[in-house]
């Protein structure tokens, strides 16, 4: 719970001060983490209860500056450690030997099966040039 807050505020400052007036602009931005991997990475690994108030917070935090589109890179949690290994120890994160990775993709597949018409899974388990043609179909269907 304590991260969900901590991440929303920082969250909320973020819309308030950068997304809603580049929106207010026109412009269009394109943000690595926002509301679905919160829900991913504090609600779906929870062991409480969090999604009422995941909900109500994500109404005052994000209001009307909701994604048009998500694009949720999917990857077998083994798969990922694999890639994870061969990056090597400079780009070890201490925080990820205590993820819990199996839920975290748990948790973005079931926001992309509730809001469909938003999410799109793009297959990360395929070459590069692959999945930047894949997630580019996804971003043109928006223009």
């Amino acid at each position: 719970m304590e991260q969900l807050l901590l991440v929303s505020a920082a969250r909320y400052d973020h819309v308030r001060t950068v997304i809603a007036p580049a929106l207010a602009r026109g412009e269009w931005v394109v943000s690595d983490r926002f509301r679905d991997s919160t829900y991913a990475f504090q609600v779906a690994i929870s062991d409480v209860d969090l999604e009422p108030l995941f909900a109500e917070v994500n109404e005052v935090v994000i209001g009307s500056s909701m994604p048009d589109l998500t694009i949720i890179l999917d990857l077998q949690v083994e798969a990922a450690s694999a890639r994870r290994t061969l990056r090597g120890p400079e780009s070890d994160d201490p925080s990820e030997a205590i993820r819990d990775f199996q839920s975290i993709r748990a948790g973005l597949l079931k926001l992309a099966a509730r809001e469909p018409e938003r999410c799109r899974i793009v297959d990360g388990d395929r070459r590069p040039d692959q999945v930047e043609e894949a997630i580019w179909r996804e971003v043109v269907g928006l223009v």
